[in-house]
């Protein structure tokens, strides 16, 4: 997960690096995000303080490694 300080909180998939997700707060996002048991916190460029439970639904497709 990582904000934009004038745009989104992204979510990324740790082991592709594909973007996931997103969420648009409004005028970006202020502080760094934080992850505490299966919520993330930050801060809006708004000063507004968010927290969301996101949850990633794994694609039915099987990756292989070479």
């Amino acid at each position: 997960v990582t904000g934009e300080s004038q745009g989104k909180l992204l979510f990324f998939n740790k082991l592709t690096g594909e973007t996931v997700g997103s969420f648009e707060p409004g005028r970006g996002v202020f502080s760094r995000p934080t992850i505490y048991e299966n919520s993330i916190y930050f801060v809006s460029g708004e000063g507004n303080i968010y927290g969301l439970r996101a949850q990633y639904e794994y694609k039915s497709s099987i990756y292989y490694l070479n």
